[in-house]
């Protein structure tokens, strides 16, 4: 599809127009700019943003927000193809999902350790803070004593 429409990926796109992949995205969303949506890819014709037409294209997914704030994906296409699609979009967001929650664990994980370190590091910076409190005094009664002990000599 992509050679016989002159289409380029959004980040092809991006790159030659010199232009975010999140401008693409959110220009997308709202209908600005003709696309489309091929194998689970977003597609882009090759000409310049300001000659885009806000045309529809026949295989646009839209993604608009549910009551439960879960995005559900309608397809609008005349592909018969349509629900094994549907099916393959929803395991792969049920694997990203899962993806997605196993990394936010290991990331509480490593932030917990991270925090029990700090907590150590400061208990560590008290503990040679007194010690070089400790040794301060020390030095400066060993000086005092020192100075007193020349001054003794002296008379």
């Amino acid at each position: 599809m992509k050679a016989d429409e002159n289409l380029l990926s959004l980040n092809e796109y991006a790159l030659k127009y010199d232009v975010s992949v999140s401008t693409l995205r959110r220009r997308i969303k709202k209908d600005a700019i003709e696309y489309v949506f091929d194998d689970g890819k977003y597609w882009i014709k090759d000409i310049d943003l300001e000659q885009q037409d806000v045309a529809v294209s026949s295989n646009k997914v839209i993604a608009p927000p549910q009551k439960d704030d879960e995005p559900k994906l309608k397809v609008e296409s005349k592909n018969s193809n349509e629900p094994s699609a549907f099916v393959a979009a929803s395991k792969i967001l049920e694997e990203l999902k899962a993806t997605y929650s196993q990394n936010l664990q290991t990331k509480d994980e490593h932030i917990n350790t991270l925090k029990e370190e700090i907590a150590d590091l400061k208990t560590l910076i008290k503990v040679l803070e007194q010690e070089n409190d400790r040794l301060k005094r020390l030095s400066t009664e060993d000086r005092l004593f020192e100075s007193m002990k020349d001054q003794d000599f002296k008379f």
